[in-house]
């Protein structure tokens, strides 16, 4: 028996050992990020922490109104940047968001009828970003 789980075991030094997942180490960064829907382009920010990737990753959704990427709606008056503060936040605890600027707003110029906006829309622009996370290698899935 001792000389089968030696040969076993020579056998197995002989072997390349497999190689390794490559590491992707990141700086914190919030990179401008582009999606495209039927109606045009959706412009927001992927926000990542520093670190070893792949990280968690959430999606940041803006409440009612004409809401920018950082929180912020014309109709409240000043900058509360609610959103952008979450997102730093959050890479700083080692998890990557992404968060956009409505249809009609901030970045996300596009012609936009309020009544042609629908929960629906909301739900494929969210769809729409959920894809660009899953295609990003940085990015848990």
């Amino acid at each position: 028996h001792t000389l089968v789980v030696a040969v076993l075991a020579l056998a197995a030094c002989g072997r390349p050992a497999p190689a390794p997942a490559p590491v992707v180490t990141t700086v914190a960064s919030a990179d401008t990020v582009r999606v495209t829907v039927p109606a045009g382009t959706l412009v927001g920010t992927l926000q990542l922490p520093a670190g070893r990737a792949p990280f968690p990753a959430v999606l940041l959704i803006s409440g009612s109104g004409p809401t920018d990427r950082d929180g912020n709606s014309a109709g409240l008056g000043g900058k509360n940047d609610g959103l952008r503060q979450l997102a730093e936040s959050l890479a700083a605890r080692g998890i990557a968001s992404v968060r956009w600027d409505k249809r009609g707003v901030g970045a996300s110029r596009m012609p936009v009828a309020e009544k042609d906006v629908t929960l629906d829309t909301f739900v494929d622009d969210a769809v729409a970003w959920g894809q660009l996370l899953r295609g990003d290698p940085r990015v848990s899935t």
